[in-house]
This record gives C-alpha cells, sequence and structure tokens, in this order.
C-alpha cells in the first residue's frame, strides 16, 4: 500500500498537478431535545449532535438515545 501511495505521488509530481482537501464547513448550532422519561433505572441519557455525511456534503441531526450503562 504505501509502495502504491509513494507511485501515485511521484506520478502526481510529474504531472504537475495540485491536489486540494477541503474540511467540511462548520456544523450547526446544536437542536434543542427533549429527553423523554428513563425507561429503566440504569439508562444514560446520550445527547444528539450533528454528523458529516460525505456521501451528501451535508451535515444530519442524530437524535439523542438512552443506553445501558
Amino acid at each position: 500500500m504505501r509502495k502504491y501511495l509513494l507511485t501515485m505521488a511521484a506520478l502526481i509530481a510529474l504531472a504537475g498537478c495540485t491536489i486540494k482537501v477541503a474540511a467540511p464547513p462548520p456544523p450547526p448550532p446544536p437542536q434543542t431535545e427533549v429527553m423523554t422519561v428513563v425507561p429503566y433505572p440504569d439508562a444514560v441519557w446520550v445527547g444528539g449532535g450533528w454528523v458529516w455525511h460525505p456521501g451528501y456534503h451535508r451535515y444530519y441531526w442524530r437524535r439523542g438515545y438512552w443506553r445501558h450503562r
């Protein structure tokens, strides 16, 4: 794999190509979530958050959920 990457880097350098890599934009502000009633005694709330989807080039909101401690 490393040999392949070095070969690709050499070909790009010889061709005079430039590769630009851009980071995704910052996520929107967090959404307000309403926690439901605790479903069982040892449940812990995991808050939601924005997740970048590289295929669609946008963020989507992953809702919060309860999980076992």
